[in-house]
Order: structure tokens, then sequence, then C-alpha cells
């Protein structure tokens, strides 16, 4: 076993540790990077290289479909592409790409470019949690999530030691751990037959799935039908929770929920008195500047749009399930909050640090779980780079952020379109190639 430990220590431990199985350590440095954050990226010839070759593997991705990492078909798949420093005021890199496939939809732009609008998926939660920590900061992260919502302590009283089975233990879930996937909680709202019928459907036969049978009448609603059977109101919300079982026990290991973040927004609005959609704009939108960033019902006439409203459920409002996945944004926006993130605009230095770390582990050795952060190691041989991204999936979009603290360097990518995800990871793993940076 290799040991990696401060040198300050090194000594004690080797006389203590002499002769056992575990006496081969290594002295390690302080993580972080070894200069300076480089400040003119874009004027280096290693840089422009990279630039010249990144293209070359983008066109000739989409002229073949041919990749080292498999075949894929961006014919009716559009994307945007984007590199920024957080020392430099114009981006490092954009590519913008309107898939011919596309080329007669009905709504939304019909040339794609930096102020054009793309639905984040689970992007989003960064967002949420952006706001947060802007609005009320983190001392609230080890409290039990039942001090900020009454009907969750109303249901922890009436199962105060019940099956952990059969019920979900509210009281030994914190506010943090809905923000970094160690709740616990169910992955979705209970949703609807439907909605069963739509799982399905995008699962390889024989994968099994969630199927709520049966699903109390009351918990779905026709009034407000959506692709994900998002209750239309806070009590039958609570009710397509609290009738599944728990996914796991609270922070026994990370575990996707999507209804963290809707418990999260409920108990920051609880904190505040203000609703999370009013907050985003004070705390984040106004601050920033943002132009084309929304909570819902972006502007249909500014967006990327494949084929037609309907079809790409552009205008679907996700209802409370919006601050998981429901925002909206463009490249130009994203580069403004990336630059804030990595330069601690919004929130004090030391607020950044604490959120950029990793809060659980996963059964990859190079991959680690923040709040909401789904952290890689770069692709370098030389030495320990961490990447904190964070990726989204809704109907026919899919996005990316990549910040690579280290460097200073943050990256998006939004599409929409057929194909999303596939563009998506092969776009992604080709700049890998390049040593542009994106999880691989």
């Amino acid at each position: 076993m290799r040991l990696c430990l401060p040198n300050a220590v090194s000594a004690a431990l080797s006389l203590l540790l002499a002769g056992s199985a575990l006496a081969e350590y290594h002295p390690c440095v302080l993580i972080g990077p070894d200069l300076p954050i480089p400040k003119a990226v874009s004027s280096t010839s290693a840089f422009k290289d990279g630039i010249v070759s990144l293209k070359k593997a983008i066109s000739d991705a989409i002229s073949t479909g041919v990749t080292s990492y498999g075949d894929m078909d961006a014919s009716a798949t559009s994307f945007s592409l984007e590199i920024y420093s957080l020392h430099e005021e114009k981006p490092l890199f954009t590519y913008h790409y309107d898939a011919p496939g596309l080329a007669d939809s009905k709504d939304g732009v019909k040339n794609i470019d930096s102020d054009s609008i793309y639905r984040l998926g689970s992007i989003s939660k960064v967002l949420t949690v952006l706001t947060f920590l802007a609005a009320v900061g983190d001392v609230s992260y080890n409290e039990p999530i039942t001090k900020y919502i009454p009907e969750l302590a109303e249901y922890a009283a009436q199962h105060a030691g019940g099956d952990e089975i059969d019920f979900i233990d509210w009281d030994s879930i914190t506010v943090g751990s809905l923000a970094s996937q160690l709740s616990g909680a169910p992955p979705e709202p209970a949703g609807s037959p439907d909605t069963d019928e739509v799982l399905k459907a995008g699962f390889p036969p024989g994968v099994p799935v969630p199927v709520y049978e049966p699903i109390p009448k009351n918990y779905t609603d026709a009034e407000c039908p959506n692709l994900f059977g998002v209750p239309c109101d806070r009590a039958n919300v609570f009710g397509s929770i609290n009738f599944q079982h728990p996914a796991l026990a609270p922070s026994w290991g990370p575990g996707y929920s999507d209804v963290g973040f809707v418990l999260l927004a409920y108990a920051l609005e609880e904190m505040t008195n203000k609703t999370l959609s009013n907050l985003l704009t004070s705390e984040v939108i106004d601050p920033l500047g943002l132009k084309s960033t929304y909570y819902s019902n972006a502007p249909l006439d500014q967006g990327v749009v494949p084929h037609s409203a309907s079809i790409s459920q552009y205008s679907m409002d996700i209802l409370a399930g919006a601050p998981s996945g429901g925002f909206y944004s463009s490249t130009n926006d994203m580069r403004k909050i990336g630059k804030a993130l990595l330069n601690s605009t919004l929130l004090s230095s030391a607020q950044t640090r604490r959120w950029l770390k990793p809060l659980t582990f996963t059964a990859n050795d190079g991959a680690l779980v923040g709040a909401p952060w789904e952290i890689y190691k770069a692709p370098l041989p030389d030495r320990s780079v961490w990447m904190y991204t964070k990726g989204g999936d809704i109907g026919v979009y899919s996005t990316q952020l990549v910040l690579l603290p280290d460097f200073g360097i943050g990256f998006s990518y939004l599409g929409g379109g057929y194909d999303p995800q596939a563009v998506r990871a092969k776009i992604g793993r080709a700049s890998c190639r390049e040593r542009v940076w994106i999880k691989c």
C-alpha cells in the first residue's frame, strides 16, 4: 500500500511503522497549482497549437462521424462550446454548430450565437447551490432538514422509530447532504403511470427502473402535465416522495437524487421568506449582469429549439423540479458564471474553497462527489489535477460545465437535438485528446 503523507509527520510515522506492511510511504506536496495561474493563456504557442488541433478534431468528428471514442451523428444535434480563462476578458475558444438536420425547426433562433439559450438540465443544481450559498452561506449544512421543512418534521414525528427500510429518516438527513447527493432520498418524485412508461423507454431491455404501483391518485394532477410527472402543488410533492422507500440510509454513500434539490430550495425559501426564483435573480443574475439565464419560461425566440417547442420540451415547466433541472442559460452567461465561481465574485474566498471540495467517494478511484460537483481527475500524467464538473440532461438537451481551479480555466458545452448525449461525449473526449480540458 502506498501512503502519501505531509513532510511534517514523515519522520515520526516512519519510526512507528518501521517493519510493518504499511512502512512504504511517499511525502507529498500541498494540493493545488505548482506555479501561479497563467494570466495570458491565449498568447502561448502551446495553447494556439491546441486550438488548431481542437478545431480540426471537431470538424473531422462532425464531417465523418468517426472519432477515437466511437461513432457519432451530429447531423441533427446543434451545440455551443466555449473555453475561458479567469484572467482574460474574451473567451479563449468559442465554437457554435448549427446542425443541418435542424434547419427547418419551427421555433427558436435560426443561427446559433453566444447569446442563444439552451435548457441546462442538471447544471441547474450548481446555480441552486450557488444561490443558496450567496443568500445564507453554509452554516446550516449540518442541521437536519426537518428544522426548515415542517411537512418533513411532521412525517418524522409520525414515523419515529419506524422501520428504516420502509420510512425515510428525515431527522437524520442534513441540509448539506441534500446538496451533495448523500441524503438517501428517493431519486425522483413518484410521478405517474405515464412517467413510468417514459422511464422504461429510456433504459436498455432488462434494466430495472422504479415502478410505483399503485400511485395514490392525488399525487399527480392532470391540470399541469409534464414529462416528469411532477405534481402541481407542494402538498402533493411531499406525498409523491414520502410514500416511497428510502433509496439509501442517510450519509451511507452518494445516490443521485433530484428530490434533494427540490427540498434544498424549499429549505432556502423557509430561511429567507423569498422564492428561489427571486433569489436566483437577486443573488446571481443581477450581480453578474446575466442576460440569458432564466429560472423558467425562457424566451422562445432566443432559444435553441430543435424541431419545435413541443417536440424539444423547450418551454415545459417542471414546476417544483426546476431547482434540480429546469433552468436556462447561454454560452455568454455560462462564461460569466464560471468565471464568478473561479474568482469568488459572489462568495468569500473561504466559502468558495469549502465549496470546491469533495464530500464523498465513489467506487471509481478517479471520481469524487461534491455539492453537487462531479469531480474527476484531469488526464495529466505528471500531477494530480481535479476537474469540478456538472453534467445535465433534459429532453433533447445535454450540457456540461467544467472548472479547473488550478489553472483558472473553465469550459462549457451546451447542446440539443437528436442525439445530444452521444455528441457531447464524443466532442468532449476529442477535446481531452487535444489537451483542452473537459470531463473524459
